[in-house]
């Protein structure tokens, strides 16, 4: 017998000044700033008459940030959920890093210190199969960053991006997707 699916509300982060500055910050800690704090209470409104059991955050600031203000409960944290790092690239412009090839498996480069996205696949892979188990029937909302919340919609719709994440749409700031797993 099936159990009941386990429904995802994914939210992207707020925005912070990284995000204005069109920067790659990957596991650098940055705050969000005003225009972020202003998205994340409007969007606490919009989700306000909806019913949610669990919040899990990415353990970075950003994340943990715009949770506090949309959640009002414990939050729990889940490494899984961490940004893409970028290694020697943390920190660079969008036009110092090759973003194409970056993000596209038939032709990766690898700058050093820098997340395999074959890597990232498996952790959000993992979490959702967690998240369906451990939370069959229920809602979660989930708060992350730009690369897992497209990984997880790549996924999870099982859209055959031939290892090119590239081609996933981003996913803005306070954008919310909503899946059901299991």
């Amino acid at each position: 017998m099936k159990k009941n699916p386990c429904t995802i509300i994914v939210v992207r982060h707020a925005q912070t000044d990284g995000n204005l500055q069109r920067r790659v910050f990957g596991n650098v800690e940055l705050p969000i700033n005003e225009a972020g704090r202003t998205q994340a209470e409007g969007l606490r409104a919009v989700l306000s008459g909806r019913t949610v059991d669990v919040c899990v955050s990415s353990p970075m600031n950003r994340c943990l940030e715009t949770a506090e203000i949309l959640w009002n409960g414990a939050i729990l944290v889940d490494e899984r959920l961490t940004e893409r790092g970028y290694g020697e690239k943390e920190g660079a412009s969008f036009d110092e890093v090759d973003y194409l090839r970056f993000w596209n498996l038939n032709n990766e480069i690898m700058y050093d210190g820098a997340e395999a996205l074959t890597a990232i696949r498996a952790r959000v892979e993992d979490f959702l199969r967690d998240m369906a188990e451990s939370h069959a029937g229920k809602t979660v909302m989930v708060i992350t960053h730009g690369s897992v919340a497209r990984t997880m919609r790549g996924v999870i719709a099982g859209q055959d991006f031939d290892g090119n994440y590239a081609v996933l749409p981003r996913v803005g700031n306070c954008e919310v997707l909503e899946f059901s797993v299991g």
